[in-house]
């Protein structure tokens, strides 16, 4: 009972598409999944793929680090596109999984360990330490276009401890 709840609870504020439902194909219900934690692609240190707006928007990859090494993570696309690097920890369950308590959505926040996100920009660089020999998560997002793109993941040289 009561009036509806208003809110931003669905990308479609609660309305669904019956067409697309019913016409879907039974082949492949499920489309890509590699845009997903779930779906996450392996990478050993370097991938070359696409992207596209609105099809194709996110692309997430694996890949197991080890304990206290910092690691570089570099993202180039065309020039004319706006593509965003987001660093999970190994606990994420999905992607755009942040805390509540997040101000600013800046890292460490929730599953997130590290991003960039500069505005209409195709050159994304992290830099982290991995705190764990686990899995983490490196997710490619775009934004209005399509563009190839290299996602490279660099483990760096432990620094020298001065004396």
């Amino acid at each position: 009972g009561g009036p509806p709840i208003e809110g931003s609870f669905t990308v479609t504020n609660g309305r669904l598409n019956a067409l697309a439902a019913l016409s879907a194909s039974p082949v492949d219900p499920g489309g890509s999944s590699d845009g997903t934690i779930s779906g996450a692609l392996p990478i050993r240190s370097q991938v070359a793929s696409d992207i596209a707006w609105p099809e194709d928007t996110n692309d997430v990859y694996r890949k197991t680090l080890r304990k206290g090494f910092r690691y570089k993570v570099k993202l180039s696309g065309l020039d004319s596109t706006d593509l965003d690097l987001i660093v999970y920890k190994p606990i994420a369950k999905d992607i755009w999984q942040y805390d509540g308590f997040c101000v600013g959505l800046e890292p460490p926040c929730g599953a997130v360990i590290a991003r960039s996100i500069t505005p209409s920009s195709s050159k994304e660089k992290v830099i982290f330490k991995a705190r764990t020999a686990r899995t983490y998560f490196f997710h490619v997002a775009a934004y209005f276009r399509t563009s190839p793109y290299t996602l490279k993941v660099t483990r760096l040289p432990k620094k020298k401890k001065r004396r």
